[in-house]
């Protein structure tokens, strides 16, 4: 049985031009990649919507591993875990409680993404967030909540410094800048 509707013949000219499934909204494939001296202020709106800087990229790895670095070498020193296990596979309750504590940390701390976490602790991201939501329900025990209490102070110290740092040296702002929260309209 065959419905009554009729299928129309398509007309090229009535339909919206067609996009390639790689294209974004203004029909601009997203994975162009720009030339590196390229920058936001030199791009239309819809190019710079449609693909982030490679530097850009590069720039943002950079921080997400110095921050990571940072917050692992810390929380290992600090909890006495071996730094190589915090990477591993192992579900041993100290080394994975020392693990949530470390990427809780980049997370609120350094407001590293949960996906960025996950990529440099080797970790799916629902796997950082969960870690999360275990830190955040275990700050209720008072030991553990101070142990975190102090571990948030150090590292914003040296959040703090690196903001320092970068008044001194301006050529290291951008490693310097995204850690200590500063921006350059700040500074000058």
């Amino acid at each position: 049985m065959q419905s009554s509707a009729k299928r129309m013949p398509q007309n090229p000219s009535n339909q919206m031009a067609r996009r390639s499934p790689s294209a974004g909204p203004t029909g601009v494939p997203k994975h162009r990649i720009l030339p590196q001296e390229t920058t936001y202020s030199n791009l239309s709106s819809a190019q710079a919507y449609e693909k982030p800087l490679v530097s850009e990229i590069r720039l943002r790895r950079l921080y997400r591993d110095a921050v990571c670095d940072m917050t692992e070498k810390t929380v290992a020193l600090a909890l006495d875990v071996p730094l190589s296990a915090l990477r591993t596979r192992t579900r041993c309750a100290d080394v994975a409680s020392a693990r949530q504590i470390a990427m809780y940390l980049c997370h609120t701390i350094f407001s590293v993404a949960l996906t960025e976490i996950g990529q440099h602790f080797k970790r799916d991201r629902t796997t950082v967030a969960h870690a999360c939501h275990v830190v955040e329900d275990r700050r209720d025990e008072d030991v553990f909540d101070l142990t975190v209490n102090q571990l948030e102070e150090l590292l914003n110290s040296a959040r703090f410094a690196a903001g320092v740092c970068q008044l001194l040296e301006p050529d290291l702002w951008p490693v310097l800048g995204p850690i200590s929260g500063l921006s350059l309209e700040q500074d000058h």
